[in-house]
C-alpha cells in the first residue's frame, strides 16, 4: 500500500506537481497516512512552495502557507532540531503569509495601524532566526 501512495507522489513530482494535485493527494491519503507521515511532509513541503510562488496572492493562500508551514516546522523540529536550511526557508515562508495577510486585514480596516504594528513587530522577531539560519548554514567560502 505505502509502495503504491510513494508511486503516487513520485508521479505528480515528475509531470509537474500543482496546489490541486497536492491536496488531492494528501486528501486521498489522509486515511492511511497519519499527517506527520515523510510522504505528507513532502507533500506539505511541496505545497507550500508552490503557493509561495503564486504571483497573485490572496487570503486563502496565505493561510494555507501558515497552517502547512506551522505542521512541517512542528513536526521537522523534533526531527532535525536546530538552524538548518530547510528551517529558514519554511520560517521564512511562514513569516512573509503572516505578514502578507496582515497587510491584507489593514487594507480592509479589520486592524488599525497600531495593532499592525504591534503583530508585524512579532513577525519580525521571528525573521532573526531566519537570518540565523542563513548565516549558520551557508557554506564557509573557501580561500
Amino acid at each position: 500500500m505505502l509502495k503504491g501512495i510513494e508511486e503516487k507522489l513520485y508521479i505528480i513530482s515528475k509531470k509537474g506537481p500543482t496546489i490541486k494535485k497536492l491536496e488531492t493527494f494528501m486528501k486521498e491519503n489522509s486515511g492511511d497516512l497519519h499527517t506527520q507521515h515523510y510522504l505528507n511532509l513532502i507533500a506539505q513541503r511541496n505545497l507550500i512552495h508552490l503557493l509561495s510562488q503564486e504571483p497573485k496572492t490572496n487570503r486563502e493562500a496565505q493561510k494555507k502557507i501558515i497552517k502547512f508551514g506551522k505542521s512541517f516546522i512542528k513536526t521537522m523540529t523534533r526531527l532535525d532540531p536546530g538552524y538548518s536550511e530547510w528551517l529558514g526557508s519554511m520560517l521564512r515562508k511562514k513569516n512573509e503569509a503572516e505578514l502578507a495577510l496582515l497587510k491584507m486585514d489593514l487594507q480592509e480596516k479589520k486592524l488599525d495601524k497600531n495593532q499592525f504594528a504591534e503583530k508585524s513587530e512579532v513577525i519580525w522577531a521571528s525573521m532573526k532566526e531566519v537570518e540565523n539560519c542563513q548565516v549558520l548554514c551557508t557554506p564557509a567560502s573557501t580561500f
